[in-house]
């Protein structure tokens, strides 16, 4: 039986990396390796490496890398265990074997065929004559056919029974429950009636595709609420989904910026006029979780609101929450009455491009709010309202040079001191607004190493050879004896002297798999890619090359320990020791040059 331990390694010997990654990059072969335009940033000359014989990736423009399970977390950004059944579904190999294994997954996959199924027949139900209506109803508000596939928009039909006609499984029956598109009679709990009644259906589409749930928009005016949406369920969380993130989120990446209408039909209207990154909130304002799904796709959020007083609060609540996510944020309101949707219909692409060019900043757009047209003639009393709206969003955010900026602005709007407003919120918010005792401590400074210089190189090129060739272990205790100039390369040297003492395994999968920093993998990535081709040489030859390269380390070493003795004002004056210190370095520099030399003709006799 397998067990979930033994599903990442079966994984990654049975689902090719570069087969894989091909379905969204398109690779070209570049001798060992595979080479094709990052999917994580945007690039006009191909820096995305795959190695098939190491199972990993690197992009050297923009260090992104990893192994198979990190593409897919990555690509599609989600977590480990997402991305554990993204690659379940692709390969087909179960994530754990055996009765009562994986039950949540399996449940999950249940659900969503089950959304599926009933998004086919909201589908069916649209093209059929009883949705004649409905589609009269669509055309009039000018949503037609290529909206209406791309969307895959649907039809519930009219009374309570229809769902009758779908031939559920009793375990389909439970699970329609569960999601909502069933509901118990009041009366009669074992009576179930359709929940979605005459409705047209907006499927809302998970990032990978799956149907999450619906919402119904009622085409009748009536006493019903004008929309319902799915409940919450192991597949549909509202607070942190968007309606159309699955088709817009290629575009997001690639543009960067998110445009957040509020509803449906405005994602569906600026589609049309090929605005491809909108999205909506699900029926409810924005939420921090949903900003926070969002940072991992766009690093900027246009809030495109209508412009009356529901629209304007909608849009301050949202530039809030991005200012206090730390996500670069701007607002277009539109004229009172008119909606995205209206402006789609009304405009054309080039008009509404014209629109976009001329946003309010974030931070514009919360002074605005919060002063309420206050100006520095306005009556105290309506200044003092204007400070109490201000320090009333000054207290949701959490950088002290967030408040301080924000503060500065306000004082400046209002025409008051910055000091007289700053000790007013200071007496206000005491405990939110004082620097911790830690604040005022002197911390060092470490330089940080340039990674291109050649000592880093070198270091890193040390490591990798050692990860890569268990025939070179023998020398991991010189690596200890040596000063490094990287902390990446320290780390790592670390991590491998601890598992070659506790006789664990040396690879570049294990290190993935240690838990270690992504900055780190990053750092050493492609140096792992360069060696893996020297992987085939003989002993002797890569026994030459590393002896080489850590002699050319230690050289760096002693010249920067040269040039602090050279360096110093005094060191003539001073005992005879540092004088001594020099002298020593000098020689072992030039033992260390002709150890070089003599390396350099052993590889040619060799080769």
């Amino acid at each position: 039986m397998q067990n979930s331990t033994d599903f990442v390694p079966r994984v990654k010997r049975e689902v090719g990396l570069e087969v894989y990654i091909s379905r969204f990059v398109k690779l070209k072969k570049n001798g060992k390796r595979l080479l094709g335009l990052c999917p994580f940033h945007n690039e006009k000359s191909p820096s995305f490496t795959v190695s098939p014989d190491l199972g990993v990736y690197h992009c050297f423009g923009c260090g992104k890398s990893g192994d198979l399970f990190r593409f897919v977390m990555d690509f599609e950004r989600v977590d480990f265990n997402r991305a554990k059944e993204i690659l379940s579904e692709y390969s087909g190999i179960p994530i754990k074997d055996g009765p009562g294994g994986n039950n949540e997954f399996a449940e999950k996959n249940a659900l969503y065929a089950l959304n599926q199924k009933f998004l086919d027949y909201y589908v069916r139900n649209l093209n059929s004559d009883e949705g004649k209506i409905a589609r009269q109803y669509l055309k009039t508000r000018q949503i037609l056919e290529p909206e209406i596939l791309h969307f895959k928009i649907g039809f519930s039909l009219p009374g309570f029974d229809n769902w009758k006609k779908m031939s559920l499984s009793e375990e389909e029956v439970r699970n329609a429950v569960k999601l909502g598109l069933l509901k118990a009679s009041a009366t009669n709990r074992s009576h179930l009636y359709d929940f979605y009644r005459d409705r047209i259906m907006f499927p809302i589409f998970e990032p990978g595709g799956k149907v999450a749930g619906f919402g119904g928009r009622t085409i009748n005016p009536s006493d019903e609420a004008k929309y319902i949406n799915s409940p919450a369920s192991i597949v549909y969380d509202k607070g942190k989904m968007f309606y159309n993130l699955y088709n817009a989120q290629n575009s997001i990446r690639k543009t960067k910026t998110a445009i957040l209408v509020e509803g449906y039909l405005d994602v569906i209207g600026l589609f049309t006029k090929e605005f491809d990154n909108v999205i909506a909130p699900l029926g409810t304002s924005l939420t921090e979780k949903q900003v926070r799904t969002l940072k991992n796709y766009a690093d900027k959020v246009t809030i495109l609101f209508d412009g009356d007083n529901a629209g304007r609060k909608a849009a301050f609540r949202s530039t809030e929450i991005c200012i206090k996510e730390n996500v670069s944020s701007e607002v277009i309101l539109l004229e009172n009455g008119v909606d995205p949707f209206d402006l789609s219909k009304q405009k054309t692409r080039v008009e509404i491009l014209e629109l976009f060019g001329k946003p309010i900043q974030s931070s514009d757009f919360v002074i605005q709010e919060t002063m309420q047209n206050t100006t520095p003639a306005s009556k105290p009393e309506q200044k003092k309202k204007a400070i109490e709206n201000l320090f009333q969003f000054i207290k949701t955010l959490e950088k002290e040079t967030d408040k301080q900026s924000y503060l500065a602005e306000g004082a400046k709007y209002l025409g008051l001191s910055f000091a007289a407003i700053l000790n007013d919120f200071k007496k206000e918010v005491v405990p939110n607004f004082e620097s911790k005792k830690d604040d005022n401590k002197t911390k060092p400074v470490v330089a940080k190493p340039n990674s291109t210089s050649p000592a880093i190189k070198y270091e890193r090129k040390l490591i990798s050879m050692l990860i890569l060739n268990d025939s070179l272990l023998h020398h991991i205790n010189e690596l200890l004896d040596q000063e490094f100039f990287d902390s990446e390369s320290s780390i790592l040297r670390d991590l491998v002297y601890n598992r070659f003492l506790n006789n664990e395994e040396i690879s570049y999968e294990s290190i993935l798999d240690s838990g270690i920093d992504d900055s780190t993998i990053s750092a050493i990535t492609p140096f792992i890619m360069e060696e893996v081709e020297l992987k085939e040489l003989p002993e002797e030859e890569k026994e030459l090359i590393f002896k080489e390269a850590l002699l050319q380390q230690r050289k760096f070493v002693i010249d920067t320990q040269i040039s602090k003795l050279s360096l110093s004002q005094n060191y003539l004056e001073n005992s005879q020791v540092d004088l001594e210190k020099l002298m020593i370095l000098r020689k072992e520099k030039q033992t260390i040059l002709e150890t070089i030399g003599s390396l350099s003709l052993a590889k040619k006799e060799v080769n």
